[in-house]
C-alpha cells in the first residue's frame, strides 16, 4: 500500500503538461521513492473527469493521500516550494 497519491490532470500534449509531467515524476521518485501512486489524467480523453474533479485548469496535481486533499496548479517545476504547498512532512 502506498502512503502518498496523486493525480495530474493534463490537456494533451502541450508543453505545459509535458514538464508537469517530468517534473512531479522526478519530484515523486526523489521525495517518496517506491511509496506513491501517480495516475496522469489526459481531460482531452477523459472528458467526463474534469467536471468530476472540477478541474478549472490545467496542469492540476491533486494530492488524494494523505488528507487533507490539496490542489497545486502549475508546471510542479519549483520543489520546494511544491513540497510547502503540498504540506508534506518529510522529515
Amino acid at each position: 500500500m502506498t502512503d502518498y497519491v496523486f493525480e495530474l490532470f493534463i490537456a494533451g500534449n502541450d508543453l505545459l503538461g509535458k514538464r508537469a509531467i517530468k517534473n512531479i515524476k522526478l519530484f515523486c521518485e526523489n521525495t517518496f521513492q517506491d511509496n506513491y501512486t501517480l495516475d496522469i489524467i489526459d481531460i482531452e480523453i477523459k472528458q467526463e473527469l474534469a467536471g468530476k474533479y472540477r478541474i478549472s485548469a490545467i496542469p492540476t496535481l491533486i494530492k488524494k493521500k494523505p488528507l487533507p486533499e490539496m490542489r497545486i496548479l502549475g508546471d510542479l517545476t519549483e520543489t520546494d516550494q511544491l513540497t510547502m504547498e503540498l504540506n508534506l512532512d518529510l522529515d
